[in-house]
């Protein structure tokens, strides 16, 4: 129902009931007025007189006991005129109270519909008003809190990214266990135990004099080439040849030489050397159009010269292509899938099948007169190209596994150690045990010359992290054999 409508109802009713303006409403009459005052009671008891007991009024001890202060309390409680000031109090509060209620009552009945209905709209505009307020006010909150909301997804989308790409960076940076460098003492330790093994298979497997078995001046002149070509001695003819050769225990420190400098320039100091094909020798029967491939180089010689002509260029990005290749040529075991198997597969054939070679080449090489492997019975033949076996493919893993490293391993051999004279505090070689030279303040065979390294010495060069490839660190010394 509109406005309009109400307020034409309102003045219907107020014609068809006759209510004026002035006698509309007219004041109700109270239902409790208060009636006349009650007048002292004259007959009041005095003081002395008892109340019936009934009225619950009997005084007691207290009260009948008079001090010479002044009445007791019982006593002013019934003075006359008491009863009726306190009838007199509560009326007068009903009369005020009965008057205020009247007076609202008039006032409310005394407003006019219209002017009722028109405060009622203001009060509704003005609710209406302050709920658009909060409104505006909680659409501003919300307004807010979807922004820090927002703000705070973004954060937490930034933080994410930054700690991925933090956790990308350590996880570079952290070397999976299997590629986890050795400790340079656990090198040592190694390569120290390859020379017991090797001193092991000359002290067990070589002649003990020359002179008995009356070698040929070919036999000296190819030993000779052998010792000169692998770098551990420099013999200019018979006579030098037979000084290393005539002493006791000569020709097992010569096994020992030779079969230390094949092991480590055949093995360990060549990355690649499960690369090689051994087919350099195998071209001598081809027909002339053919006859180009003798110049053919082998492919793991290739290769390390390569690396060798890049590490004068940029010796970290050499070394780091060369560990980074030697890695994903060995993938993970877990990787079952047929192309890392058959990965795998090709590195242990290439590894066994270069250390077999290099085993058969050195049993047939010119060392072969001072092991007479000739003269050897089958079992002890046989367990002489065991043994032989075995340590070269130890030394295939061990350099494997080195060479996986960022680090670069370098052999210094005789013309490398002859620059400067031999000193019993040296770090790069020490004596022979022949020579008893146990005390290190012993210096009585500093200066004299290297007749012949026993074994090489092994250095590291740059960090585990690919840096500071010009310094070096020696991992085992090199074993000299003194002209005393």
């Amino acid at each position: 129902m509109s406005f309009s409508n109400f307020k034409d109802k309102a003045k219907k009713f107020i014609r068809e009931n006759d209510l004026s303006p002035t006698s509309e409403y007219p004041r109700r009459e109270s239902s409790s007025k208060p009636g006349p005052p009650v007048p002292p009671r004259k007959d009041a008891p005095a003081i002395s007189e008892k109340r019936p007991s009934s009225m619950g009024n009997e005084p007691s001890s207290m009260d009948r006991s008079s001090t010479t202060n002044g009445p007791s309390a019982y006593a002013q409680r019934h003075q006359p005129g008491y009863p009726q000031a306190r009838s007199s109090r509560r009326d007068d509060y009903a009369q005020s109270h009965q008057s205020r209620k009247d007076d609202y009552v008039s006032n409310r009945q005394a407003i006019r519909p219209e002017e009722y209905i028109s405060q009622l709209q203001d009060k509704v505009r003005r609710l209406e008003d302050a709920v658009r307020q909060q409104e505006g006010v909680i659409t501003d909150l919300e307004r807010h809190v979807s922004d820090q909301k927002e703000q705070y997804l973004t954060d937490v989308k930034e933080r994410e990214a930054e700690l991925r790409e933090l956790q990308s960076t350590a996880f570079k940076d952290i070397q999976p266990t299997r590629w986890e460098p050795f400790e340079d003492s656990q090198v040592n330790q190694r390569l120290s135990d390859f020379q017991a093994d090797i001193q092991q298979i000359a002290k067990t497997y070589s002649i003990d004099h020359v002179a008995a078995y009356k070698l040929s001046n070919d036999q000296l002149q190819a030993l000779d080439g052998e010792l000169n070509e692998a770098g551990v001695a420099d013999v200019t003819g018979k006579a030098v040849m037979l000084s290393l050769l005539e002493p006791q225990f000569g020709p097992r420190i010569c096994v020992t030489a030779l079969l230390s400098a094949a092991v480590h320039r055949l093995v360990l100091t060549n990355p690649f050397f499960f690369m090689a094909d051994g087919m350099d020798g195998d071209f001598d029967s081809l027909p002339e159009n053919f006859r180009h491939l003798e110049q053919r180089p082998d492919p793991a010689d290739a290769l390390e010269q390569y690396l060798h002509r890049i590490a004068k260029v940029d010796a970290r990005s050499a070394n780091v292509w060369r560990s980074d290749t030697l890695r994903l040529l060995m993938p993970e075991e877990h990787d079952t899938s047929a192309p890392a198997e058959g990965l795998r597969q090709e590195m242990r054939i290439g590894c066994r099948d270069q250390c077999l070679r290099a085993a058969r080449s050195f049993e047939e090489g010119p060392v072969a007169v001072l092991l007479n492997i000739k003269s050897m019975e089958t079992a002890t033949k046989d367990g002489f190209r065991k043994t032989l076996t075995q340590l070269f493919e130890d030394a295939g893993r061990m350099a494997m596994r080195l060479w996986t490293q960022r680090t670069a391993i370098r052999c210094s051999y005789l013309p490398d150690l002859r620059k400067e004279p031999f000193a019993v505090d040296s770090t790069l070689m020490q004596a022979h045990n022949l020579h008893k030279l146990d005390d290190p303040k012993d210096h009585r065979l500093d200066g004299k010359r290297i007749k012949l390294v026993v074994h090489p010495a092994v250095l590291r060069y740059g960090t585990h992290d690919g840096e500071d490839y010009e310094r070096s660190q020696v991992w085992a010394k090199a074993i000299v054999w003194l002209d005393v």
